[in-house]
């Protein structure tokens, strides 16, 4: 078992858990014997427990797995149940209360320290061991798919650290300057678009909020800005809404991107471009290691593509 943190260490669970701890509780997923099982719901059921624990059937290829649940029904029974869900899904549900953990504590070790210079102390420390749990435990982890994920989210402590924080991150280099969020992120990286050969920016728009994708008051002036050539000076912030597997899933943002560039709409794109257009429905920034991860498991999955994708494609070659 993981150790818990602390305001002595904050970091803690992080330490331990990376790469035994993992390799502990989901490594283990795809090495036992697949099983049958039923979906069942119980409509005045309440979900008492949910952990990736009860794992009952998996497919690697897939990244799915299928969890056990126990409901305890209105009529005082209690009955079991079933919940399919993606790997990539669990793993971020159970580090991200980890981590928001890991920040509560964090605040409140800086408030037992009498000083700014042993809160800067405090910090640089913090921020190194994280670097260190992110460049040298969490590629030691069995499941390699998934150290893209772990790390990008483990980069979003630092982030938030250097947000609520800012005065007392070094100035100087330090092996987490480059984890930091960039202080001008969109410098010389714009997303032009070639205007000549496709002038259907409003069409497009209307078609992704009628499916969801975007929200519906997202201005079209916005939207323009990421193909029509334009420098952008602060970050765009389109919310990309749409839901897959309970998690915002802009790897159909993606989607859009590469179908444009495939029919020669848009020329070549960065994952820094992206990150400067599109944020999670949430306004989550999403990372160049999170398109990255995405853009891996479009390209491994071997059962076809999903109708999110397939929509994405077909509203892209209407026109």
């Amino acid at each position: 078992m993981s150790s818990i943190s602390s305001f002595e260490n904050p970091l803690s669970f992080f330490q331990d858990f990376f790469p035994k701890g993992f390799d502990d509780k989901f490594g283990k997923f795809f090495k036992r014997p697949t099983e049958e099982c039923t979906e069942l719901h119980h409509p005045l059921g309440v979900e008492l427990v949910y952990n990736p624990e009860y794992m009952i059937e998996c497919n690697e290829d897939e990244d799915y797995v299928v969890c056990e649940l126990v409901f305890y029904c209105a009529d005082g029974n209690i009955k079991k149940g079933y919940r399919k869900s993606v790997l990539p899904v669990e793993l971020t549900n159970f580090l991200q209360p980890e981590l928001k953990n890991s920040l509560n504590l964090t605040n409140k070790a800086l408030l037992q320290k009498d000083s700014i210079e042993s809160q800067k102390i405090l910090i640089d420390t913090l921020l190194s061991i994280m670097v260190l749990i992110i460049e040298n435990d969490v590629p030691s982890i069995s499941l390699k798919k998934y150290i893209p994920l772990c790390q990008s989210l483990l980069v979003e402590y630092i982030q938030k650290v250097e947000q609520n924080h800012p005065s007392l991150i070094s100035k100087e280099k330090t092996s987490y300057s480059k984890y930091l969020t960039p202080k001008n992120p969109t410098e010389n990286h714009f997303l032009k678009m070639k205007t000549s050969q496709f002038n259907r920016l409003p069409v497009l728009l209307d078609a992704l909020k009628t499916e969801g994708f975007v929200e519906k008051n997202l201005p079209l002036e916005t939207f323009q800005k990421a193909f029509d050539g334009s420098i952008i000076e602060t970050p765009l912030g389109i919310k990309w809404i749409k839901i897959y597997y309970s998690r915002y899933y802009y790897g159909s943002a993606l989607e859009l991107i590469q179908q444009l560039e495939k029919k020669k709409y848009i020329p070549e794109f960065s994952y820094k471009q992206l990150s400067n257009i599109f944020v999670q429905g949430d306004g989550t920034p999403i990372t160049e290691e999170g398109w990255k991860e995405v853009k891996y498991r479009k390209g491994k999955a071997k059962k076809g593509r999903n109708d999110i994708l397939e929509d994405i494609e077909a509203m892209v070659k209407s026109f």
